[in-house]
């Protein structure tokens, strides 16, 4: 199958400059502007730095079990929320021993030893008969630069090596590989070993790669990703001895059930606080595309691991004065969370809420600021929604009425507070009423005379300012003193001078020359004319436009524009505001496939909306010769595609890829 990068990122990963690149998240996944996995996590001179491996869309013929990862990035932080990506310090075609363009550079490690830094990657070697030998870097400093011996360390084929040095001073290196957990003794200049190679004993049926050991209170934590139901959880054992045998105690971190079947993992304790880091596919919505998070980890009064839940919310520092991602919770009851990477950057939102569900983002300081009223980003096709905002301990700070915002279109919708939180609180959102139609993207606090300006397609706020500033033509920061916000100047921030846009002023329609001045306290939302007027049905629509996603990635195997791909059972994708001004008659959709394809589901609104019709795809011969497939609707479908319509297609068929698709459109 033909493969370029995805959109979200762009160029391959060891070609990135060593240039820093510092980034505020305090959400999971910890880094979005590429992709990170195997995150391995030390704390150096009172900063933490993680070492992952990299995973990039394979080029045509390259890679190992469909991973292609090219290299290694070294990320830092001192406060859990301001990321600092290093860049590239290690890749396959700047090893000696690693044979070029091989992209097999797996999970990697990092310990520092007598002031210097050593950094342990498995490789393919240039006698590619082995599997993976394990090689070794060295630095003067913890990002580097690290310099690759010319040869990897004889007698450790394997993969996932994970060094650890004991209080004596004597130096282990794990590693994994057929489900064996293999444990040898290193010289002190971490060269050559001095042990034979040992399995270590005591391991549980389906240990899976990925050792990570660490010492506490004397005990030896032996943890690792193990596979007992199909994907990896992340368990643990623990030993007397660096050399086993192993205890085994349990489960850590729950598996995944939705289609992502590798974790990989590591553990540390910083400012008096553990924590585990792992991956998951959260940012791509595919497997071999994964993205490292962090949460918090405990122990009780006898060392046991207590059980870990991986959350969206993670670790960093949350402030009220800030937009708060609600998608990135804490934990949901009967709500759903699905990404929108349609403007070319990943944004989660809540969905499919069920009336009473509940979300809960916790931890987020309001300090002894004194809030007035909330804003909430939302979106319903039906008006009568209810959102209930509580503290942790119940007491309801306000309810936000959603009205009906059209089919597709997100605008920020303001309450008042019935008091001000104060401190570090925890916020509970219930959701009541009419929530069938009902989505939930970001909150934001206002104090008094603050306005909220926000960019519709973006889900972004723009500008949070008070009633003494002002946007301006030239900066989008706030400067020239003026009690009044003019809309001609937020205008040219927001958009292309040339676009025409809509406003919706304090939840009114409202002509963008019929006003000149915005009152303090007012919330803004601005819409580019094409976000208001949507997809044409009779149009060809691409595929690529989607609104959101389960599963697929963009590709340019197909038309100038993209099309989609990497689908597989159970994949869908979404697209809002389908004008359907005149009837319908039939359905076609472009389609290529190299293998026996599959079937798509035209169905009305989510993915699991009214089905409408299927499309059977065929082989076309390859994935880059797409062929129209067009299926006639009957009366009784056509009925339903009428007004403006969100519909989605869900992909259906065997294992592995089925398919891709370049665009669709509707027959009058």
């Amino acid at each position: 199958m033909y493969k370029l990068l995805s959109s979200l990122f762009l160029g391959s990963l060891s070609l990135i400059a060593s240039a820093e690149v510092t980034k505020q998240n305090p959400y999971n996944p910890i880094i979005t502007h590429q992709y990170t996995a195997d995150p391995t996590a030390r704390v150096i001179n009172g900063k933490v730095y993680v070492y992952p491996s990299s995973d990039m869309e394979c080029p045509e013929g390259k890679g190992s079990n469909q991973f292609c990862m090219p290299g290694y990035n070294v990320f830092s932080t001192d406060d859990m929320k301001t990321w600092t990506d290093h860049g590239n310090i290690l890749n396959h075609n700047t090893v000696p021993w690693v044979k070029k363009e091989s992209y097999g550079m797996w999970a990697p490690d990092t310990i520092e030893h007598n002031g210097k830094f050593y950094f342990f990657f498995p490789g393919i070697p240039k006698e590619s008969d082995n599997f993976r030998e394990i090689g070794v870097a060295v630095a003067d400093h913890p990002e580097g630069p690290f310099v690759a011996r010319e040869n990897y360390i004889e007698g450790t084929q394997g993969i996932d090596p994970s060094p650890f040095i004991d209080d004596d001073g004597r130096i282990y290196l794990y590693w994994g590989g057929g489900e064996n957990l293999n444990v040898v003794e290193l010289n002190q200049d971490m060269t050559k070993i001095i042990s034979a190679p040992k399995v270590l004993e005591g391991l549980p049926p389906k240990y899976k790669e990925g050792p990570f050991m660490f010492k506490r209170n004397g005990i030896y934590y032996f943890t690792f990703p193990h596979a007992p139901d199909g994907s990896e959880e992340i368990a643990y054992g623990i030993a007397k001895s660096p050399m086993g045998p192993i205890e085994y105690q349990g489960k850590i971190l729950e598996r995944w059930k939705d289609g992502q079947w590798t974790n990989h993992h590591s553990i540390i304790e910083y400012k008096g606080q553990w924590y585990i880091f792992y991956h998951h596919n959260d940012v791509s919505q595919n497997k071999h595309l994964r993205s490292m998070s962090v949460d918090r980890l405990y122990f009780d009064d006898d060392g046991k691991i207590l059980f870990t839940p991986s959350t969206k919310r993670g670790v960093g520092h949350l402030s009220a004065e800030e937009t708060l991602q609600v998608d990135r919770y804490t934990s949901l009851e009967n709500v759903r969370v699905t990404p929108n990477l349609s403007d070319g950057k990943p944004n989660w939102a809540l969905h499919n809420i069920a009336k009473n569900g509940k979300a809960v983002l916790g931890q987020v300081d309001f300090a002894d600021k004194e809030y007035s009223s909330v804003v909430a980003y939302v979106s319903s096709a039906k008006a009568g929604a209810k959102i209930l905002i509580s503290d942790g301990e119940g007491n309801q700070i306000s309810t936000i009425n959603v009205p009906n915002t059209s089919t597709g279109r997100y605008i920020a919708v303001k309450a008042d507070l019935a008091f001000s939180p104060k401190g570090m609180q925890d916020l509970v959102f219930t959701f009541m009423g009419n929530v069938s139609t009902l989505k939930f993207d970001w909150l934001q606090f206002l104090q008094e005379r603050e306005s909220l300006i926000t960019i519709a397609g973006n889900a972004e706020v723009i500008a949070k300012v008070d009633g003494s500033k002002t946007l301006t033509k030239d900066a989008p920061n706030l400067v020239s003193l003026n009690p009044f916000l003019r809309i001609t100047d937020i205008k040219v921030n927001a958009f292309d001078e040339s676009t025409e846009i809509n406003v919706i002023l304090d939840g009114r329609i409202v002509a963008e020359d019929s006003i000149e001045q915005i009152k303090p306290g007012s919330i803004v939302n601005l819409f580019a004319n094409s976000t208001q007027t949507g997809k044409r049905s009779l149009e060809r629509i691409a595929a690529t436009s989607f609104n959101k996603t389960k599963g697929v990635q963009t590709e340019f195997s197909g038309s100038d524009i993209g099309n989609i791909g990497y689908i597989e059972n159970g994949d869908s994708v979404t697209y809002e505001s389908i004008q359907f001004k005149k009837p319908v008659t039939a359905f076609e959709i472009s389609a290529s496939s190299a293998t026996k394809g599959g079937i798509i589901e035209l169905r009305l609104g989510d993915e699991s909306g009214e089905l409408i019709s299927t499309v059977a795809i065929e082989n076309t011969g390859n994935w880059k010769t797409f062929k129209p497939v067009t299926v006639k609707l009957t009366a009784n479908q056509t009925k339903l595609l009428k007004g403006e319509q969100t519909v989605s297609l869900v992909f259906k068929g065997g294992s592995g890829y089925l398919l891709n698709v370049d665009w669709f459109t509707f027959k009058s």
